[in-house]
């Protein structure tokens, strides 16, 4: 009786285990309802009645004049607030526009003549695209391969680790294997377990993905330092042994911490331990915080975390992962500021906040926008998000006696007015630029090049940070001219300005002539892995409409007035909108069993030619 009663017992304990087991999984892969609505907190007409008024600065005066009736007239923008909405296209009569191009430049050559083209936030996040990888893969290449007394190889760090465990080590085969991939072959005693390894890192990673696969030495950096990324096993003992051998070799362990820490700054840091952890932990090396360990381990990212936070048990098929991760950041949930130990991937997430956040930009009370244009930024922030992930992959006083002002004007826009997007931009670069100078130094900044995929770029990396942060900051100042609106810098923020706003000018004469705006734009980038892992990809290039118009009104004055602060101004007559055309980019997100190299992911893209047919065509669920 005793044990029928225990036996019982036993089946209901196990039964409602497996019933508890059921719900939970059930519940993470099958009751996820997304919203109706995607964005219903976002997108909503802003009301200017929930604008913060800006008082008249008479100093503000607007750099461009208006010609009327033989004078020219200032405009004073500083109390205005300019609308921007982004007026849906109509098949009919909008055919040409929704047409998906490979680069910026094919777009532009494509409606130039069906209105003014300005360069939007994704164009000029284009430009920086292309000076990113570029830089991006020149820093891991040197450093792979070793760059004077700055940067250690890579090879060599793991080449002397080697030697100095020895063939019979337990870590022998581990280490061999991770040469091999760089071409490096060594003897180990257990050559059976170095094959094993090779065959099974090759097995599970995918091909060179992003810029790996411009040249042979970037795809060797990408096996070599993926294989070392892959976090060990839980009962692995090589982990431990390797910190041991760092722990008695000074020189090595500094040059293993330098390693490490360089990419924590150039992309991340990392969720995953590293050997030097386990060394700090104590002397056995054990591994006290009972994180996953890798030897370089990869970068971690607000994306990663929170997938990981809400589908620890993966992705159910109906969640578009991009759509939770835009609410939540909308929210505040997910907070992109970054902090103390962020690297330059926090740096550029964090630029792109606000075209979720619009209310909380600088400009926020000098914008009213329409829940069409609100969606038009949303788009931007997933092509852009997709694309710095792609990267990182491997991580106007009148006198009572002039004439009248003009009967109607309008806002003249140089660039789509996102100024704290640009201002945050000059500042990752900012932040990259002392990194690598107090770390690389700016002897090896000044003789290293960004690469590209047929050569390298023509200025080095020191001249091409300088440009780059000096542009954005230029880029910054014209588009808070365009909305009137004081520009904000920090007390010790090193602008010059002139020299930012000349070089700003200049680039934006001749921008879509720039030859990294012709450069093809369209990637794919996975977020997860699985059997439907998430991708992100950017189909093509297509143009959108931006009309803006004054929703409070500027003021106006003859340029030939007295400059004194006390000098009238005068309200224009009448107003009217403008119509832009703007450059942007097609975003999907679609779940693969497999990643896509460019390569052949464009090679869909030039088949499908328009986003529902590349999107059948990528999309397996």
């Amino acid at each position: 009786m005793k044990k029928n009663i225990i036996l019982v017992s036993l089946v209901l304990v196990v039964g409602l285990a497996a019933y508890l087991y059921h719900a939970a999984t059930t519940i993470q892969e099958t009751d996820y309802e997304p919203p109706a609505d995607q964005y219903q907190d976002l997108l909503k007409d802003d009301r200017l009645e929930d604008k913060r008024p800006v008082p008249f600065d008479a100093k503000l005066v607007y750099p461009l004049t208006i010609p009327f009736q033989g004078h020219d007239w200032q405009i004073n923008l500083s109390s205005a607030v300019i609308g921007l909405d982004a007026p849906m296209l109509l098949p009919d009569e909008d055919q040409k526009l929704m047409e998906l191009h490979p680069s910026y430049a094919d777009a532009f050559r494509a409606v130039r003549d069906r209105g003014q083209v300005i360069p939007s936030v994704s164009v000029i996040s284009g430009k920086a695209k292309q000076v990113d990888d570029g830089l991006y893969a020149a820093l891991d290449q040197a450093y792979y391969s070793g760059y004077g007394k700055t940067l250690a190889s890579h090879v060599e760090l793991i080449k002397a680790l080697y030697d100095r465990a020895g063939r019979d080590h337990v870590a022998a085969p581990f280490l061999a294997a991770g040469l091999s991939l760089a071409g490096v072959e060594v003897d180990v005693a257990d050559n059976g377990k170095k094959q094993q390894l090779i065959s099974e890192f090759k097995k599970a990673d995918p091909e060179p993905l992003g810029f790996y696969t411009w040249n042979p030495t970037l795809r060797r950096v990408w096996d070599f330092m993926r294989f070392f990324q892959k976090p060990f096993g839980e009962n692995d003992e090589v982990p431990q042994s390797l910190a041991k051998l760092l722990a008695n070799d000074d020189k090595l362990r500094k040059d293993y911490k330098k390693a490490v820490q360089f990419y924590y700054k150039l992309t991340n840091p990392s969720d995953t331990a590293n050997l030097n952890d386990l060394i700090d932990a104590g002397d056995s090396g054990s591994n006290r915080s009972g994180r996953p360990v890798a030897v370089f381990p990869p970068s971690s990212s607000n994306e990663v975390r929170l997938f990981n936070r809400l589908f620890p048990m993966g992705i159910p098929d109906n969640v578009d992962f991009m759509q939770e991760m835009v609410r939540r950041i909308r929210s505040g949930e997910v907070e992109l500021k970054p902090g103390p130990d962020s690297g330059w991937y926090d740096y550029q997430t964090y630029a792109l906040e606000t075209l979720l956040r619009p209310e909380v930009a600088q400009e926020g009370d000098k914008l009213v926008l329409s829940k069409l244009y609100k969606e038009r930024l949303i788009g931007a922030f997933k092509a852009l998000l997709a694309k710095h992930r792609e990267t990182h992959i491997r991580e106007a006083e009148g006198a009572s006696t002039a004439p009248a002002p003009p009967p109607a004007i309008a806002p003249t826009l140089r660039i789509e007015p996102c100024p704290t997007v640009y201002l945050r931009y000059a500042r990752a670069y900012a932040f990259l630029q002392n990194f690598l100078q107090t770390t690389v130094g700016n002897e090896a900044l000044n003789d290293l090049h960004g690469l590209k995929q047929d050569g390298r770029r023509t200025l080095s990396l020191s001249s091409e940070l300088d440009y780059m942060t000096n542009l954005f900051y230029g880029l910054y100042l014209i588009a808070a001219q365009d909305i009137g609106m004081k520009p904000s810098l920090l007390p010790d923020e090193p602008v010059d300005q002139s020299k930012s706003l000349k070089l700003a000018n200049e680039w934006l004469a001749k921008a879509f002539e720039d030859p990294d705006l012709a450069v093809d734009t369209r990637i794919i980038v996975p977020v997860s892995s699985g059997r439907l892992g998430r991708h992100w990809a950017t189909l093509g290039v297509r143009i959108a409409k931006l009309r803006a118009w004054f929703e409070l009104d500027p003021q106006m004055r003859m340029a030939t007035s007295s400059p004194s602060e006390t000098a009238e101004w005068t309200t224009p007559r009448d107003f009217k909108a403008a119509e832009y055309l703007i450059p942007v980019d097609e975003f999907s997100e679609v779940a693969r069993s497999e990643p896509l190299t460019r390569e052949d992911f464009r090679a869909i893209c030039n088949r499908g030619k328009t986003k529902d047919a590349i999107v059948r065509m990528l999309d397996q669920r």
